[in-house]
């Protein structure tokens, strides 16, 4: 019988089928993507918090602020207006004076902590972020 595919004989016909186990984990991925940030931005704010609060300068007690590390907060889950989801990292009560020492008075000359509590919290919720988001990606889709 003569060949009736149209060609020379040979199937230039690529199967996908194997991918197709793939194809869905990834989709779930898809599916999970608001929990698999909130696992991400907690795994990275739980690594940033320390290195801040290690960086925050420690008060006389004099000053109204009290303890200053005693009063780092982190607040909740938060989303922009263009959906990033983040959360921060805060102060309460009157940050000025922490300001203040960091820029210096007419008085006080500067002791600049704040630059770099903010860089080593950032590099360690980096970090901690992508391991977490690897992590989560190996749990889902595997190996």
């Amino acid at each position: 019988m003569a060949d009736t595919r149209g060609n020379t004989g040979f199937d230039f016909g690529i199967d996908y089928s194997e991918f197709d186990a793939l194809i869905k984990q990834v989709e779930g991925l898809v599916e999970d993507t608001d929990e698999i940030a909130k696992s991400v931005i907690e795994a990275g704010i739980q690594a940033a918090q320390p290195k801040f609060i290690a960086n925050v300068p420690v008060g006389d007690g004099a000053n109204p602020q009290g303890r200053a590390k005693d009063n780092v907060t982190v607040s909740g889950l938060k989303t922009s207006k263009h959906g990033t989801k983040y959360r921060l990292i805060s102060f309460r009560g009157d940050r000025s004076y922490l300001y203040m020492i960091d820029q210096g008075t007419s008085k006080l000359p500067p002791h600049p902590w704040l630059d770099k509590a903010r860089a080593e919290a950032g590099q360690a919720a980096v970090n901690a972020m992508s391991e977490r988001l690897k992590q989560e990606i190996k749990n889902r889709v595997g190996e």
